[in-house]
């Protein structure tokens, strides 16, 4: 059965080993399901193969880990580009015989480069950006491109301790803020073979990608049109969605994201002044400042309102509690402190390390934005079409307008949307669901307000 439909074409799935005398070995005919899997919090691609063995392969292959699937797809789209990625078979996790000749074999996936990554061992020293710092490992240990936003201004000293390449850049990316404390994310994505360290700021400031002026272009949610003869419509269709369970507001009070008071603890400091506090204030430090950037167009209400209140006081206000952690040492402090407390230090830092307080407060409002935005995540199912032309990168990292139509029956103005789910969502995950007559992509979506 040919792997192909009107709208796209699986050109090759090959199997390659280096302890196996062919060079290759083609699958795509044997290939029933392909699930590919991107993440914002993953700087690699997973999947699983789904194959119908009638031919002996998996004997014959004597799969142990370790061999390459290399897996390339066309859209039928006109000027579309080839889209090809490699590898490496993780493991097998399903192996169930239907008869005495076929049996369905299940194989899980993992990216390249998670698995060059972990051949390698860090133990080294870098200065610079958290960016360029990362920048510099993916280059050397994985032959990759990285790109980056360069929206952080703190220069770093650091000693890798033990990781392996990828490890070194979540670590750092785990560590590093912008300049208002908005967090980074490290991550691969299914087009191209770059890999990308972009802060949540810039990501929610990009226009979607499906922005226009006509209803079409809006990812809609409405049965009426489900089966349309228009194929412009049907693919912008969402065939089903479900809202995924997220964070709620009492767990964010729970981890002093709402209201709090923060201590960090400097052992390079004189004893009677080792600890740097502040309060920390939700509205204040992060939501105020995002009106008009973040907080904007259609998704100007966030996941908070002060007008919660108990015994007349803003949740916001009241400091449920009281965190302390370890700032740091300044191991790389070489100058006093200046004089003058409105003068900033100039020695360098190393990872969790600020200055003064408003360097400190940059990691607990990144901390803070990372948790609002998964507040109320929701699930789309569309179709994958429209991602994959191969000349750009489409899925995760990247805004979409949704739109869902009111449940009110009563209203006469049947266009009239949902306020609480439509808007402009971030993709936070895909699932790529590749099939021998259709391909369908899942998303997990997030964004900082409603409309």
């Amino acid at each position: 059965m040919a792997l192909s439909t009107t709208e796209f074409e699986i050109n090759s799935v090959n199997f390659t080993s280096e302890r196996l005398v062919r060079p290759g070995i083609e699958l795509k005919q044997v290939v029933t399901d392909i699930d590919i899997y991107e993440d914002l919090r993953k700087p690699y691609l997973t999947a699983d193969l789904v194959l119908l063995d009638d031919s002996n392969f998996i004997s014959g292959a004597d799969i142990i880990g370790g061999e390459k699937i290399t897996i390339s797809l066309t859209s039928s789209r006109s000027r579309s580009r080839t889209i090809t990625k490699t590898f490496y078979i993780h493991k097998i996790t399903t192996q169930n015989r239907l008869n005495e000749h076929s049996q369905v074999v299940v194989l899980h996936l993992v990216e390249d480069c998670y698995y060059i990554s972990s051949l390698y061992n860090i133990n080294r020293f870098y200065e610079g950006k958290g960016s360029e710092i990362v920048e510099k490992v993916v280059n050397e240990f994985l032959d990759k491109e990285l790109v980056y936003d360069n929206n952080e201004t703190q220069k770093l000293k650091l000693i890798v301790p033990n990781l392996n390449p990828l490890e070194t850049g979540e670590w750092i990316k785990n560590n590093i803020t912008t300049d208002d404390g908005y967090p980074y994310y490290f991550y691969s994505t299914f087009v191209g073979n770059k890999l990308a360290l972009k802060d949540l700021k810039t990501l929610l400031t990009e226009q979607p990608i499906n922005f226009s002026g006509t209803g079409h272009q809006h990812f809609v949610w409405n049965s009426m049109n489900h089966g349309s003869m228009n194929p412009a419509i049907e693919r912008k269709i969402i065939k089903n969605y479900k809202i995924v369970p997220g964070d709620d507001l009492n767990e964010l009070i729970d981890n002093g994201l709402i209201g709090s008071k923060f201590s960090y603890l400097n052992t390079s400091l004189e004893p009677l002044k080792d600890k740097i506090t502040f309060d920390y204030d939700i509205i204040k430090d992060l939501l105020k400042p995002a009106l008009g950037s973040v907080l904007n167009g259609n998704n100007k209400n966030p996941g908070y309102s002060p007008k919660f209140k108990h015994n007349g006081k803003p949740f916001h206000e009241i400091q449920s509690r009281h965190i302390t952690l370890m700032g740091g040492s300044n191991p790389y402090r070489v100058t006093k402190l200046p004089d003058d407390k409105e003068e900033m230090p100039q020695f360098p830092l190393t990872l969790g390390e600020g200055y003064d307080e408003a360097t400190y407060k940059q990691y607990v409002t990144s901390i803070c934005a990372d948790n609002l935005i998964l507040k109320s995540p929701i699930n789309i199912t569309v179709n994958g079409y429209d991602f994959i032309d191969g000349d750009k990168h489409s899925t995760i990292g990247n805004q979409i307008i949704c739109k869902f139509l009111k449940s009110d029956p009563s209203d006469n103005n049947i266009n009239k949307p949902d306020k609480k789910l439509s808007g402009d969502y971030l993709i936070y995950r895909a699932r790529h669901i590749i099939k021998r007559q259709a391909y369908d992509i899942s998303l997990n979506m997030v964004k900082m307000g409603n409309q």
